[in-house]
């Protein structure tokens, strides 16, 4: 199993905050063939099968410093990731099942195929997160959030927050493009919406 506190030189405990350095890390290893979009679902669900997650089930990641870090496949069961910082994070095909992700930034995260049950979405920040085809959302989880308006999800997440289908579609062409350079400068490829 992973120690991230031994990796990032902090430590954690129930009277300390962990504050893990983990930005732009290849916390699940990184198969060379990854790409952060796949054209279709079926591509993108055989490329998460590559991934060996990292083992981070239970562990306090409060406050980490998580941007641009690379999470596929991470076990993540019971963390408490509260207002860590995942701004742009590779979580596809995380498994966030009861984790805490109060006030955790998740802006233009990548979360396609994360099973987020139970987990606590309260006040996270979801601006352009990427949510389409991931598991375990509910309306009244995903309105604790803060701009929970700006994600994309699935049609059935859509439907259940009484938005349009097309609403993935309809989004400006500008935060498109912003959502491009952010993965552009983290040197990652991107090969369009599926």
């Amino acid at each position: 199993m992973k120690d991230i506190n031994g990796k990032s030189g902090t430590s954690c405990s129930s009277t300390t905050s962990c504050s893990a350095n983990l930005e732009e890390e290849y916390v699940s290893p990184n198969p060379s063939s990854w790409a952060v979009e796949k054209e279709t679902e079926k591509e993108m669900a055989q490329q998460i099968e590559l991934v060996q997650g990292a083992r981070l089930r239970g562990n306090d990641l409060r406050w980490a410093k998580a941007r641009r870090a690379f999470l596929a496949k991470a076990d993540l069961r019971q963390a408490n990731l509260e207002g860590a910082d995942l701004f742009i994070a590779q979580l596809q095909g995380a498994n966030l099942s009861g984790a805490n992700l109060q006030g955790a930034n998740l802006a233009s995260a990548y979360l396609q195929r994360a099973d987020l049950s139970g987990a606590d979405l309260q006040k996270a920040d979801l601006t352009e997160a990427d949510l389409r085809d991931a598991t375990g959302l509910t309306a009244t989880q995903v309105k604790t959030a803060a701009n929970w308006e700006l994600a994309f999800y699935s049609t059935e997440v859509l439907l259940a927050l009484g938005l349009p289908t097309n609403y993935n579609e309809n989004w400006p062409a500008k935060f498109q493009q912003d959502k491009r350079s952010h993965t552009s400068s983290a040197g990652t490829a991107r090969i369009g919406k599926g």
